[in-house]
């Protein structure tokens, strides 16, 4: 089995941004292994492994808030980043940055996904 440096949760209920997402991110990120979920149920599953170097996931879920899944992680795993990568973003994402204890926030456009690589590789690597 290979060791991966870094392991990344995607949560998105839409499985074209999840692999678009996916897709960026392994190729941005040498090494990177990237585990999307889309459910509540893979969701807990990967909540029970645990190990992420950083959790990203959309807001709008279908069965959850982005937001909630992200706090549940945090509370869980202290120190593991996190990335609010939504349609649409909370009004109030400067507040929940704090409540959650969000790592980076980013809309899901065209301009989001080219960021999204970024973001996640330069989260990585400064110290937490």
């Amino acid at each position: 089995m290979i060791d991966h440096p870094w392991k990344l949760l995607l949560i998105d209920s839409d499985p074209a941004d999840a692999e678009l997402a996916s897709k960026l991110l392994k190729q941005a990120i040498a090494d990177c292994q990237c585990i999307t979920v889309n459910d509540a149920v893979a969701f807990a599953e990967q909540l029970a492994v645990g190990g992420f170097s950083a959790i990203i996931s959309e807001q709008k879920l279908g069965w959850a808030r982005g937001t909630d899944v992200l706090a549940t992680f945090s509370r869980q795993y202290p120190g593991t980043r996190t990335v609010l990568f939504a349609a649409s973003l909370p009004a109030d994402t400067h507040k929940l940055q704090q409540e959650v204890g969000l790592s980076a926030w980013l809309q899901k456009s065209s301009t989001g996904f080219l960021r999204l690589p970024e973001v996640v590789k330069s989260m990585l690597q400064s110290p937490h």
